[in-house]
């Protein structure tokens, strides 16, 4: 991100303030992090909603081990995702598909989705392909490696076929 002059916690900011815009936050809303990483999401969600409950999922152990303490004591952050609640309000999906191997990709929403509660919404933020500066961005940055963009199209599709409201 360093091409743009900002930083991590800027575009991590930026998305929480537009989750925030959402009518769905309210005192005691749950919000999952999917893919929450080492929690910069999740850390500018709480800084905007501070009386919601955020939770986190990843893969990696070591990334949620460098989450910090005052994060995991209002939430829960874990790699399995048996561990996660059913019924969350807003599920975020910031920057993690296009890490996903495209055949795996439904499967992910899907369980994406399957976390949200009836009323929830499945929030999806994804660099855009069709922006060639983020093109070579993506190229360029070494988190990046074997990343592989998808259109707005693809994820809406993804969506359509795992059940989940648009």
């Amino acid at each position: 991100v360093s091409i743009t002059g900002e930083t991590g916690e800027y575009f991590a900011a930026y998305k929480a303030k537009y989750i925030a815009s959402l009518s769905i936050p309210r005192p005691g809303c749950k919000i999952l992090d999917f893919g929450c990483g080492v929690g910069l999401l999740s850390k500018q969600l709480k800084e905007q909603l501070p009386y919601a409950r955020i939770d986190g999922y990843d893969v990696s152990r070591a990334c949620l081990d460098r989450i910090s303490p005052e994060l995991r004591l209002q939430g829960m952050f874990t790699s399995k995702t048996r561990d996660l609640d059913r019924s969350y309000d807003i599920v975020v999906l910031a920057n993690v598909l296009h890490h996903i191997k495209p055949e795996d990709r439904q499967e992910i929403v899907s369980e994406a989705g399957g976390v949200t509660g009836r009323s929830g919404r499945l929030v999806v933020f994804e660099h855009n392909p069709a922006n060639p500066l983020t093109r070579w961005a993506v190229e360029r940055c070494p988190f990046d490696e074997n990343a592989i963009l998808l259109h707005p199209r693809e994820t809406m599709e993804y969506f359509n076929r795992a059940g989940v409201h648009q």
